[in-house]
């Protein structure tokens, strides 16, 4: 089976992580995969070599240079000049025709997938990682543009309903929008398929947790890291290390003299890169992990647990789906300062109760390798 994994940009984040994994763990059982992106462009500083390896990549600007140029569309943080192009112009390229299926992660790679199957009869698979309906809500509701950019959901919806809806299959990495999808975008019940990411289980864990709290994601103001700001506040004596690239330098910035302002930079140590490499260390290290976001899935926190670090994410996050309150971790309300600081706090004065939540959530991970992941992927395909 020939198979074309598609994503929008090559990234840092659980989007382009679960591609590149997918791609990896193909070509290791024997199948012909690629992977490909609609654009070279990358976060300011970031590097993704040390997670490709040996994948093979392709990468659309190439043969189009002008998927490289972007001019954002006013008021919205995740359509660009360069999301049109790509829909309009990537699938013009033979190069489709040599996939049985392709797998679109993410709206906009599915947008593209959807427009091959249109062009060239190649099945596709929709992942589908945040619906349309769910970023407006979760990203404009507040926006000073939002009545401008709330007139055009119902279109948006509409169009990501035929894209999902053409899908062979709808991917989800959790039960976050599975109701959505076959209820508000009417997609059939058996065509839609909760797949969790993987990870890399450390094959032992350290007899003792570390000393500190740890976070790493791909940073934005939107995941709210201010909050990690005043939950340091309240803890006197803890010590935190925030890791991740940031996909705006301003915020970035503005987020560092946040933490000068109040006086906790003794305190906070910020790393703005994380490579693979560094996840296992950090995490040996550091006596809980500490999410401020709601996600969809929450890479960050079966990457920690695979490592025997215990988790603190949002309720209702999907990763929690496979882990329990008070077990594996803790899931509080996002935003509830007071119960972060009470869940921390709990693990920071007690070693032990840190490595058993720990170890067990290291159980838990052990059995999401992502060549488990794969291989439930390559079912779906071959059902096709």
């Amino acid at each position: 089976m020939k198979i074309g994994v598609l994503i929008d940009e090559l990234l840092p984040g659980g989007v382009q992580k679960t591609a590149l994994e997918e791609t990896r763990h193909f070509i290791r059982q024997g199948q012909e995969a690629e992977l490909l992106a609609l654009t070279e462009r990358n976060v300011e500083g970031y590097k993704y070599e040390d997670l490709l390896g040996d994948i093979p990549v392709k990468f659309l600007s190439k043969l189009f240079p002008v998927l490289e140029h972007s001019l954002r569309l006013p008021g919205f943080n995740t359509l660009s000049t360069y999301h049109v192009a790509s829909f309009l112009i990537a699938p013009l390229t033979r190069l489709w025709r040599k996939f049985d299926v392709i797998i679109g992660h993410g709206a906009f790679a599915s947008a593209v997938a959807w427009n091959i199957w249109k062009l060239y009869g190649t099945h596709y698979v929709s992942f589908v990682w945040d619906t349309a309906a769910y970023i407006f809500q979760k990203v404009y509701l507040k926006s000073k543009f939002s009545p401008f950019i709330f007139a055009f959901r119902p279109i948006f919806t509409a169009i990501e309903r035929s894209i999902i809806g053409d899908a062979a299959y709808v991917l989800t990495p959790s039960n976050v929008h599975t109701k959505m999808l076959r209820e508000d975008y009417r997609v059939d019940a058996s065509r839609v398929k909760v797949l969790y990411p993987g990870c890399y289980p450390s094959k032992k864990i350290p007899e003792k947790r570390g000393d500190y709290l740890l976070s790493f994601t791909r940073w934005e103001i939107s995941k709210n890291p201010y909050f990690l700001v005043d939950l340091m506040k309240q803890l006197a004596n803890a010590r935190l290390i925030i890791a991740g690239e940031w996909t705006d330098r301003l915020g970035y910035q503005s987020f560092l003299r946040k933490i000068k302002e109040e006086a906790i930079g003794n305190r906070v140590t910020v790393l703005p890169t994380l490579k693979k490499s560094d996840i296992p260390r950090l995490c040996s290290k550091a006596r809980v992990w500490v999410h401020p976001n709601f996600e969809s899935f929450g890479m960050g926190a079966l990457e920690a647990a695979s490592q025997g670090c215990p988790i603190i994410i949002p309720k209702g996050s999907g990763v929690a789906e496979l882990f329990n309150h008070g077990i594996h971790g803790f899931f509080p309300s996002e935003g509830n300062v007071d119960a972060y600081y009470e869940y921390v706090s709990n693990l920071l004065s007690n070693e032990r109760l840190a490595w058993r939540m720990g170890y067990e959530a290291w159980k838990v991970a052990s059995e999401r390798t992502w060549e488990n992941h794969t291989k439930e992927l390559e079912k779906f395909l071959k059902s096709l």
